[in-house]
């Protein structure tokens, strides 16, 4: 669906001087604020023949209108025709055109063209026109009652945003499986120490040397067994980096795509 559609385009001087400028007024309605500028172009269309195509297009001039807010807007828009001279002379009489383009981004999303008729004003010069034209004797006529008008689809402010949105979604579905795959070798591999170190168990020396008329029996098996989790802290504090390295690269990942998420939500 179009952001902006033009709602109205005025001719003011249909029939005048071939020198004269063109003079449009145009009014279009923006169904919400943009975030670019709108760019709108005239081009003169000569020596257009039977079948609507054109031999020569002539970017007359462009303009940026903006900042563009939601709501209906109306401008006059006048530019000089061209320079005759340096366009063939069969070229200058007969049926022309002149187009209003009007852009997004770089992205035409409306064509709107007229038919004209330039002609000497004369009778005598229309039956014999000279090689040579007199441009001050030429009169130009612009058919406003049939314009030719051609929409082009293109991607607007919200569309990129979803767009955006549903590349970041898939992203996201990469990462959380990358995650998932990365949590399932970590519990494998921890299964892995913890039945290695079940099977590699050591009985303290201190036991070997266990005297039944010793009274100190209770005490040798606290001081072994606070000896023995120390030990096995150690280890595991010197193996648990390297997958918590692991993991926190993995969060950050995730939480990044959690904020852009909550940008694009923001943008809405």
């Amino acid at each position: 669906m179009s952001e902006v559609n033009v709602t109205k385009v005025i001719v003011n001087n249909p029939i005048c001087d071939i020198l004269d400028p063109f003079v449009f007024t145009i009014e279009f309605e923006a169904l919400n604020k943009l975030e670019a500028d709108l760019e709108w172009k005239i081009f003169y269309i000569s020596a257009v023949n039977n079948e609507g195509e054109s031999n020569q297009d002539i970017e007359l001039d462009n303009i940026y209108l903006g900042p563009i807010e939601r709501g209906v807007m109306m401008f006059d828009y006048a530019v000089n025709p061209p320079d005759y001279k340096n366009m063939d002379a069969d070229s200058v009489l007969g049926l022309q055109a002149i187009l209003i383009s009007a852009n997004y981004k770089e992205k035409e999303f409306i064509r709107i063209a007229y038919y004209m008729n330039s002609f000497y004003k004369d009778i005598e010069l229309r039956e014999k026109p000279p090689v040579v034209p007199q441009y001050d004797k030429i009169c130009r006529h612009i058919f406003v009652d049939n314009p030719r008008i051609v929409k082009f689809s293109i991607p607007w402010d919200s569309e990129e945003r979803d767009e955006f949105k549903e590349f970041d979604k898939e992203n996201e579905k990469i990462e959380l499986l990358n995650f998932s795959k990365m949590k399932e070798e970590n519990q494998s591999n921890s299964n892995i120490t913890n039945q290695s170190t079940q099977d590699n168990i050591l009985i303290p020396n201190g036991l070997n040397e266990y005297n039944p008329n010793n009274g100190n029996f209770n005490t040798a098996i606290n001081n072994n067994m606070q000896n023995g989790m120390n030990s096995l802290n150690y280890i595991k504090n010197n193996e648990m980096p390297v997958d918590m390295d692991r993991c926190e690269i993995i969060n950050e990942n995730i939480k990044g795509i959690s904020s852009i998420t909550i940008d694009n939500k923001n943008m809405q």
